[in-house]
Parts: structure tokens; C-alpha cells; sequence
């Protein structure tokens, strides 16, 4: 069912050696894939040819990586493992090279096409690419602070960093103060014993 899939992924692959010597280090390990709100699951099996996917598997997976799309799709951006909606079972260390193995995947598309459409009309694609790139990046950042702002200021749905920055010291008192009533009970408790 996933060949196709799997034939792609690989042909991508294929373009960047750094990637496939990374996903050499991991062969031998399962990562099952697991999307919520859907009837997707696979299971990924990482070599030095690229990748196997597969939708069943008879033993167990390594890592087990649940979360709906977006957060999956998120986990990958994160700098933190697990960051967002996301649920890892197994081996931590290996959800964490899998991702960052996925974050590094460094594709030549320019000397790609080129090898079908000539190296300026490749230099000229990938120039256009480059620019959508920073522009999407650039886009994103800024819908996500515009977000952001609205929701801060305008439906006042979050809290300024110095509210948050002073309920936490607010919270690192009280518990101070608590370990601090805890030690005099625990004094007068010894005195009336």
C-alpha cells in the first residue's frame, strides 16, 4: 500500500548522502507512526537505502509517535522533542535522531532538475523557490505574532510575559512559604512529642 510512498521518499532521499548515512546509524530500529483522528498507522524502518514503510508490523516498534497531523507535522519544527500534542512511548533518544534527521534532510533540487531542464531554467526554479521560502517563513512568523497580539491584547485570551513572569514568582514564593510552615510544624510536632 505505501511502495509508492515509500519509492518517493526514497528517490528524495536519495539526493542528500548525509541523510542517508544518519538513517544507516538507526537501521535495525522500528518507529511506528500513529495519527490521531484518522485510521493512519505506519511503520518506518530506517537503513542506509532510505527508508520502509509499512502498515503492519508483527513485534514491537522501538518509539511509538502519536498526534494528530498538525502536531506531527509541528514536531518536526520544534526544538524540543514532544513539544505540542504529541505522545512518545519507547525510546525517546530515537524519536529525537529520527527528527533531526528529518529537520537536516538537505535536497540539491537546482543540480536535480537540471539534470532534466538544464541549468539555468533549474538556477531560475530555484531561485523562485529560495524567495517563496523566506517569504513563507517570514509570512508565518508574522501571522503568529499578529496572532499572537490578538489574542494578548484585543480578546485579552493570554497573558502578557510579565504577567506570566510575575504568577510564577508568585508561585515560587508560596511554595516557599509552604516548605517553610511545613519545617515549624514538623518542629513543633518534635517539641510536644
Amino acid at each position: 500500500m505505501l511502495d509508492s510512498d515509500e519509492k518517493i521518499v526514497n528517490k528524495v532521499l536519495s539526493l542528500d548522502e548525509e541523510t542517508l548515512a544518519a538513517l544507516a546509524i538507526l537501521a535495525g530500529n522500528v518507529i511506528e507512526i500513529d495519527v490521531l483522528n484518522t485510521k493512519f498507522r505506519m511503520f518506518i524502518l530506517p537503513s542506509g537505502k532510505g527508508i520502509t514503510l509499512e502498515t503492519e508490523y508483527e513485534g514491537k516498534a522501538d518509539v511509538a509517535i502519536k498526534g494528530t497531523p498538525s502536531a506531527l507535522l509541528g514536531m518536526i519544527s520544534a526544538e524540543k522533542i514532544g513539544a505540542g500534542d504529541v505522545e512518545i512511548n519507547g525510546n525517546v533518544g530515537l524519536a529525537q535522531k529520527f527528527k533531526s534527521i528529518l529537520r537536516n534532510v538537505e535536497i540539491d533540487w537546482e543540480e536535480y532538475l537540471s539534470q532534466f531542464i538544464g541549468d539555468i531554467a533549474s538556477h531560475k526554479i530555484g531561485n523562485f523557490l529560495r524567495q517563496v521560502s523566506r517569504f513563507a517563513k517570514k509570512s508565518g512568523k508574522t501571522i503568529g505574532m499578529d496572532i499572537s497580539e490578538y489574542l494578548r491584547y484585543e480578546k485579552e485570551a493570554l497573558p502578557d510575559k510579565s504577567e506570566v513572569d510575575e504568577f510564577n514568582q508568585a508561585i515560587d514564593k508560596l511554595r516557599d512559604d509552604v516548605e517553610r510552615l511545613q519545617k515549624r510544624l514538623e518542629r513543633l510536632e518534635k517539641k510536644n512529642s
